[in-house]
């Protein structure tokens, strides 16, 4: 049944026009070789790499402590070693005995085992975008930071928010219980600011897209896909703890 539940999920998202790459879903209409893409929490850039082949578009790869599988050599000297906070400094980064839960938590990381405490750089999203020199929309902000999504999205202002056409984001709720109330506050947030919310692994938040509703008047009927899809996922996760094959 998981199986059925999974190839059909696959055939809607193509139909559909979402993609999943490494768990984290996206619309994919409006990405194209135009398309800029900021890929917080890259750790081997294995999105980052499905992104740049899929659309052949910009992509910037950000990771406190990268390393790259041997295939991903295109991105070993462009991938940004810092971390993306709400000020410009020095932070305290926690490596953790699994490479995807390095943070700059140390009670997230210590719960696969923490192996040291470095000191990385600090920056602000809009610091991280001049830097770059990144000007009007971004296409694509996926983020993926081990926690570091709370203080981000609960402090980004609204005009910034403005300037991300979408955003898919894995909420750690999952690992921490007590972030929950949090995260809701967040997603709330975002959605009253202009976003259209699709948690596409509900009902969990480890999986969330937001979607500027400012796509809609340029892509018109083809956001009926976007409603579709919401209603699918629900309904996927719906059935899925019905019958207890969900996660």
């Amino acid at each position: 049944m998981k199986t059925l539940f999974k190839s059909t999920l696959n055939y809607l998202e193509k139909i559909y026009h979402f993609s999943s790459f490494r768990g984290h879903s996206f619309w994919n209409i409006p990405i194209d070789s135009n398309s800029v893409v900021v890929d917080l929490g890259a750790n081997l850039c294995d999105f980052s790499s499905e992104v740049k082949k899929r659309f052949e578009c910009t992509v910037f790869p950000v990771e406190p402590n990268a390393t790259l599988n041997p295939n991903d050599s295109y991105f070993l000297d462009s991938v940004d070693r810092l971390a993306i906070t709400n000020g410009n400094g020095e932070v305290d980064f926690t490596i953790s005995e699994n490479s995807e839960a390095s943070s700059l938590y140390s009670n997230l990381a210590n719960l696969f085992g923490s192996t040291k405490t470095i000191k990385v750089k600090g920056m602000s999203l809009n610091e991280y975008l001049k830097f770059k020199e990144i000007e009007g929309s971004l296409s694509l902000l996926k983020v993926d930071i081990e926690g570091g999504e709370i203080d981000l999205l609960s402090k980004i202002p609204l005009k910034e928010l403005e300037l991300i056409d979408q955003m898919t984001v894995e909420f750690h709720s999952f690992l921490d219980p007590s972030l929950e109330l949090e995260v809701i506050a967040i997603i709330d947030r975002i959605s009253k600011s202009g976003f259209w919310v699709i948690n596409c692994n509900h009902p969990y938040y480890d999986d969330v897209l937001f979607i500027n509703k400012k796509l809609f008047k340029k892509y018109h009927l083809k956001c009926l896909d976007i409603f579709i899809m919401k209603i699918v996922y629900v309904i996927r996760g719906k059935m899925h703890e019905l019958i207890g094959t969900h996660k």
